[in-house]
C-alpha cells in the first residue's frame, strides 16, 4: 500500500464524562514493527490527542510518543498495534497514555 493518510479514535463513555484517545499518521508507509514518531498537529506531523469531558491534550514537539504496527495483512486490510504518548492541555496538565492497543480493519 502507497502513501496514506490514518486516523482512528476511540470513545469510552464514563458516567457523565467522555474519555477518547485519537492517533492521526500523515503520508505514511505501514510497515511491521517499525516505530512512527508522535508529534504535534502544528508542525504537519503525526500527532495525538486525548479528551477527557471537557479537557483536551494533545501531543507536542515536547510530549511526543510512537506507534509501532505489529501486524499488517494487505489482503485482508487488517492492521493492529501498539502505541503511547504524552500529551499537554492549555493549561499545562500532562497526561501519560501507555500500553495502548488496536485491532482494526482499512
Amino acid at each position: 500500500m502507497g502513501n496514506i493518510i490514518l486516523g482512528f479514535s476511540v470513545l469510552n463513555k464514563k458516567g457523565d464524562r467522555n474519555e477518547s484517545v485519537g492517533i492521526f499518521l500523515k503520508n505514511f508507509e505501514i510497515r511491521e514493527n517499525v516505530s512512527y514518531f508522535i508529534g504535534s498537529e502544528i508542525t504537519n506531523s503525526n500527532y495525538a490527542l486525548y479528551l477527557y469531558g471537557a479537557s483536551d491534550f494533545a501531543s507536542s514537539s515536547d510530549f511526543i510518543g510512537e506507534i509501532i504496527f505489529t501486524k499488517f495483512d494487505e489482503n485482508t486490510n487488517i492492521v493492529a498495534g501498539t502505541f503511547w504518548f504524552d500529551a499537554v492541555n492549555e493549561a499545562g496538565e500532562m497526561v501519560e497514555i501507555r500500553e495502548g492497543r488496536f485491532d482494526m480493519e482499512l
